[in-house]
């Protein structure tokens, strides 16, 4: 690994690129927009680390690398806190107890007016509101349930008991498609039961 300075307009910080020369200190900071080469050195950080399968290092990666970036552009973390907030006390301290400064508008802040509750017989609407169903297109009933992945209940069916259940299982398991099917089919039509929907 060489290092290369990797960074936006309100931060650079240097990332080990492969095939860079090894220098000792970092060259002049250069500013590296294409996030998705930032992307492959966390991939590569990732599997070199250990950190997951290389599998989840690239698709994790891919998941998040926008985000990422741009957290790590506006952090104001020293690098041996960024260090251990990923990778542990090994690399770095990073103490959630320590002191941090919150900076408060000088706007006063508005009185508190207490919700009022609607008047006897103001209309009413009934609405459906779904939330956190996590499908998993890859469950696999039968499935190992306690696998080393972030995800398991996926892959083959695992022989004798103790496999991912057919509706669903505890654990690092998301749902089968037919548990959420059997969710829906069990309510009423939507247009004479509520006034809307919402699935978050």
């Amino acid at each position: 690994w060489g290092w290369r300075a990797v960074g936006a307009p309100s931060r650079r910080v240097g990332v080990p690129v492969p095939g860079a020369p090894r220098t000792h200190p970092p060259p002049v900071p250069q500013l590296e927009p294409n996030v998705a080469r930032v992307g492959r050195v966390a991939a590569r950080l990732c599997q070199d680390l250990h950190v997951a399968p290389p599998a989840i290092c690239r698709q994790a990666v891919q998941l998040f690398q926008r985000d990422v970036v741009a957290a790590w552009a506006r952090s104001v973390l020293r690098p041996g806190e960024a260090c251990g907030l990923l990778l542990g006390h090994g690399c770095g301290h990073w103490d959630i107890y320590g002191d941090w400064n919150v900076s408060l508008p000088a706007t006063p802040k508005p009185p508190v007016r207490p919700p009022q509750p609607p008047p006897p017989g103001a209309p009413t609407a009934r609405l459906l509101f779904l939330t956190d169903l996590h499908w998993d297109r890859h469950y696999t009933p039968g499935s190992e349930p306690a696998c080393p992945d972030p995800l398991c209940c996926r892959g083959a069916a695992r022989p004798g008991p103790g496999g991912a259940g057919f509706w669903g299982e505890y654990g690092k398991c998301d749902l089968p498609l037919h548990t959420i099917e059997a969710l829906l089919a069990q309510l009423p039509p939507a247009s004479d039961a509520f006034a809307a929907a919402y699935w978050t």
